[in-house]
């Protein structure tokens, strides 16, 4: 099971949505220490600073995913989590990617009062070259979202940055989603 939800009632917020214990609203503070924090990977945006991205190092073990980042305001201190997402491995596996992808898609429409769905590609602002994602979003009552997707990557960003197609499922709050639609890609 890839994700749980905060009560045995149809999530309606985003909030009500958990991955790996930690949901959008909680601190990053009250699960990691400063200095494990310090140890994760930054992830920053082409375009603004406005939040930032931190992924868990090796050092840290999921029951369902390979790696988590949380995204925080730059200047919050207190580190309150807008984002959340898990991420598993799929290198070069693009049709077992999707495949998991429609399973996870289909237990959250059973699990999920959402209001609309959206299904689409997405390049990345052309910023990532020849890399896609191949993107389920789910828009909850409270303007946030749970975005569902496999990242394709093209060879310079695989090779350069060492980065692996992943399937990757998310929480995210409506001031993180107007943040990536708006400024992160601008």
């Amino acid at each position: 099971f890839i994700f749980s939800l905060q009560s045995l009632t149809k999530a309606e917020k985003v909030t009500d949505f958990v991955i790996e214990g930690i949901s959008v609203g909680d601190s990053l503070l009250d699960f990691y220490s400063q200095e494990q924090i310090n140890r994760f990977f930054i992830v920053e945006y082409p375009s603004s600073k406005k939040f930032i991205g931190w992924e868990t190092d090796r050092s840290i073990n999921f029951e369902e995913y390979t790696a988590m980042t949380f995204h925080v305001k730059s200047d919050d201190n207190t580190m309150k989590i807008f984002s959340i997402k898990g991420m598993l491995n799929y290198p070069n596996k693009i049709e077992s990617c999707l495949n998991k992808k429609k399973e996870i898609v289909e237990q959250i429409k059973g699990k999920v009062s959402y209001q609309d769905l959206y299904n689409y590609e997405a390049n990345f602002g052309n910023k990532m070259g020849e890399s896609k994602a191949y993107i389920t979003d789910f828009d909850l009552s409270d303007g946030g979202g749970i975005r569902v997707w496999c990242s394709v990557w093209d060879k310079r960003h695989e090779g350069s940055k060492n980065w692996i197609d992943t399937l990757n499922v998310s929480a995210s709050s409506k001031p993180f989603f107007d943040f990536l639609s708006n400024e992160a890609y601008k």
